[in-house]
């Protein structure tokens, strides 16, 4: 791999950390945590016909940057194996990354 390959493009997505609030409707809006204007990036809501289910899935939309993050580090640590890498493992890691950056439905 050249130094070249390593350079891994912006994200075209909103950059992370992102955070959920709750409102007094019931509805999770997911934000970007912190950003150079100050303003808070609305990315998305989360509605169901629950509570815990609407905190549970912002929790898992609010984290998705750090879960595309670690899954990027851990498809460049299994190709980095000298030992034969799992493959199997390392398809399912390059089509979840692939769906996550618009590469796969």
């Amino acid at each position: 791999m050249t130094h070249s390959d390593s350079i891994k493009p912006a994200p075209e997505h909103t950059p992370g950390p992102w955070v959920y609030t709750l409102d007094a409707t019931g509805i999770c809006g997911i934000h970007q945590a912190n950003n150079d204007t100050g303003v808070p990036v609305r990315i998305a809501e989360v509605v169901s016909h629950s509570q815990k289910q609407v905190e549970a899935d912002a929790r898992l939309i609010a984290s998705a940057p750090e879960l595309l993050e670690t899954l990027e580090a851990a498809s460049d640590w299994i190709d980095a194996q000298l030992f034969v890498p799992r493959l199997d493992i390392q398809a399912k890691v390059r089509a979840a990354l692939a769906k996550a950056k618009g590469g796969g439905r």
